[in-house]
């Protein structure tokens, strides 16, 4: 999954009981589901809990939002979110390879590796 794709879920996108992500814009305008290790879904769940504790769930449909509550940024913020992305990845993590969630698995002690293949289709 690419960082905007991700940055752009909304939270009807997120089914933490299926374990699926609906990607809607997808590379070359596609819809994919995203199916989700169970490290990954629980991981997901502790989030939405702490972000639903911590922020106002009213003032946006966004899926991962910042500390005001609003959707992240995909303008200027997503190199950051690259940079810092690179800067915490695991050592045996090759570079440019995985995502933020799989180095986090990682760094958990989990193997990544049964994630699921992305399944995509044409719109």
């Amino acid at each position: 999954m690419r960082i905007g794709e991700a940055v752009a879920l909304e939270r009807r996108d997120v089914n933490l009981v299926s374990g699926v992500i609906t990607v809607r814009e997808a590379k070359f305008g596609r819809f994919a589901l995203v199916p989700l290790h169970r490290t990954a879904t629980e991981a997901l769940c502790t989030y939405a809990k702490r972000r639903d504790t911590l922020c106002d769930i009213r003032k946006s449909a966004a899926f991962f939002v910042s500390s005001a509550s609003t959707p992240l940024r995909t303008d200027g913020g997503t190199e950051r979110i690259q940079r810092d992305h690179h800067e915490n990845r695991h050592p045996d993590q090759p570079e440019g390879r995985g995502s933020t969630t799989s180095a986090q698995l990682r760094r958990k002690g989990v193997d990544p590796s049964g994630t699921a293949q992305v399944l995509t289709s044409t719109r």
